[in-house]
């Protein structure tokens, strides 16, 4: 869930729910997220779903607001945004409730095909309004994960990581030079719990906060790690995301770079150990053991 259950939110969170919706909270499920509050509200009216971010965290807050402005241009398995509200302390959005279950990437798993395919329908080289969309490559290098971990955050860095932080941190400014050309809208997130599967089988993608002006095929690119954390050798993992046409478009040098620099964030942000472990052993893959890696290296 999110860092907070419902229960836990002030009375000004709960009474500014249900100005929004027009009657009183009749049940909450609370979910996981990254905002302090996520959760299905019902009311007698129906169901929405709903964040909560406290104006502490400032970032968040600010990504939240501009929604409303970019929420529209998102493609059309993305959840409508229906409202926002702030207020001194929080920043409140309801959105369209998506009934379903998260999609299971592990080894065997149905979903796996349905996934690729929306990867390929979402892939669009260039997508009206991008240009209104804060670039991928922007945001990476403001954030320069590498030379932050290198210089502040050494503990979190393995052996293997410290030994190629150098050529880590140039691959970084690479890469973020071409994320910074594209012209496609990448999730930027996708994982099990942001792709949900109705009883029909149809997939939707959720939380699109932090959706961004990419090349088209970065989020295949993350689900290849993210298939590594469910249990695919990387070799494999890569097999299937490339069924997706716009991973022909990347360079080998491009995925290489961005491998890297996805590890990197991750390290920073903390994930989870799997997590970090399969973005590792990704990149070694691409650096080392993929077709014509020894050239690259």
């Amino acid at each position: 869930m999110g860092r907070k259950r419902w229960d836990d939110l002030s009375w000004e969170v709960h009474d500014g729910v249900e100005r929004q919706l027009g009657a009183k909270v009749e049940q909450v499920h609370d979910c996981p997220g990254t905002a302090d509050f996520s959760g299905v509200v019902h009311t007698k009216h129906g169901a929405v779903f709903v964040k909560a971010v406290s104006q502490d965290e400032h970032s968040q807050t600010m990504a939240r607001a501009e929604e409303q402005r970019l929420n529209k241009l998102l493609p059309d398995t993305a959840p409508r945004l229906l409202w926002f509200r702030q207020n001194m302390n929080w920043a409140i959005t309801g959105y369209e409730y998506v009934p379903g279950r998260c999609a299971r990437l592990r080894p065997g798993s149905g979903d796996v095909r349905t996934v690729v395919k929306l990867l390929a329908d979402l892939a669009v080289p260039e997508v009206k309004g991008s240009s209104l969309f804060e670039s991928l490559g922007a945001r990476w290098a403001k954030e320069s994960s590498w030379r932050t971990l290198s210089t502040n955050h050494v503990h979190k860095l393995t052996a293997w990581d410290r030994e190629n932080v150098a050529q880590s941190v140039d691959m970084e400014l690479y890469v973020c030079d071409v994320l910074s050309a594209g012209t496609g809208i990448a999730h930027g997130d996708m994982s099990e719990l942001n792709i949900l599967v109705d009883r029909n089988g149809f997939p939707r993608i959720v939380g699109w906060t932090w959706a961004a002006r990419s090349p088209a095929w970065v989020d295949a690119a993350i689900v290849a790690v993210r298939l590594v954390e469910a249990g695919y050798a990387p070799e494999e993992a890569e097999s299937i995301v490339s069924a997706v046409p716009a991973w022909a478009e990347a360079s080998a040098t491009s995925l290489d770079a961005f491998a890297v620099a996805l590890l990197g964030r991750w390290i920073l942000k903390s994930r989870q150990p799997s997590l970090t472990d399969a973005a590792r052993w990704y990149a070694q893959y691409r650096l080392y053991d993929a077709p014509g890696a020894k050239h690259r290296a």
